[in-house]
């Protein structure tokens, strides 16, 4: 299978997924939005995913499907979802940018939390340093025995 033929499988099964159903909702731990809000969010990821097909179809550069990203994107107005939806989207449009590997993250982060908070959260990253992992804790949970890990770090 070709790696464009691996990315439109992709794509299409994300077409398919039933995105914001309540299971959906429930494995993220909230209450799902009203059927028309997630059918209005289905529809705009769907129209997204369809537009990414025809371009990766078409042979589309990495530059033009960023910029789809971004109008499907636009397209989602920040002011109309409470946090978790925004948060919901975000996740989705990063899933899509991973499928067809584009780096999305800016773009995301201007949308999720504004282009100030995002450009203070940058310059606050370069002044402080990338992190370093000094010791790591690790102890089973005593109800369901999953590994807890905590991460002691210096910045």
């Amino acid at each position: 299978m070709t790696e464009k033929q691996n990315i439109l499988d992709k794509l299409k099964a994300f077409r398919q997924r039933d995105k914001f159903s309540t299971s959906a909702w429930n494995e993220r731990g909230l209450n799902p939005s009203d059927n028309e809000m997630c059918y209005r969010l289905e529809s705009l990821f769907n129209n997204c995913a369809d537009n990414l097909i025809n371009a990766i179809s078409t042979g589309q550069n990495s530059k033009q499907l960023k910029s789809i990203l971004k109008q499907g994107l636009e397209n989602f107005k920040s002011f109309d979802y409470d946090t978790e939806e925004r948060e919901f989207i975000c996740d989705y449009f990063s899933q899509l940018s991973e499928i067809i590997n584009v780096d999305f993250k800016d773009s995301l982060n201007n949308w999720l939390y504004g282009r100030v908070l995002n450009s203070l959260i940058k310059i606050a990253y370069f002044f402080k340093g990338r992190e370093k992992i000094i010791e790591t804790l690790s102890q089973n949970c005593t109800s369901c025995d999953s590994k807890l890990e905590t991460f002691m770090a210096l910045f």
